[in-house]
């Protein structure tokens, strides 16, 4: 793979995990959690969450990149 693809590439999934890590996504989703009851802790449900959305969003950028 040329350097450049490879510098692309990097440079898009760092974002897309500093997106999906960043301090504001972590609080949203806390406090959309704290507002339920369920028998899963909250930091748990947030740390899932946050590993599905990463899930997802490295899926979506799989899918879009053969297209392009």
């Amino acid at each position: 793979m040329d350097d450049k693809v490879k510098e692309i590439v990097r440079e898009a999934i760092i974002k897309i995990i500093q997106d999906a890590v960043s301090e504001t996504s972590i609080q949203k989703s806390r406090k959309i959690h704290e507002e339920k009851i369920h028998f899963i802790p909250v930091q748990y449900r947030v740390l899932g969450g946050l590993i599905q959305s990463l899930n997802i969003r490295f899926g979506n950028f799989i899918v879009l990149r053969r297209f392009f």
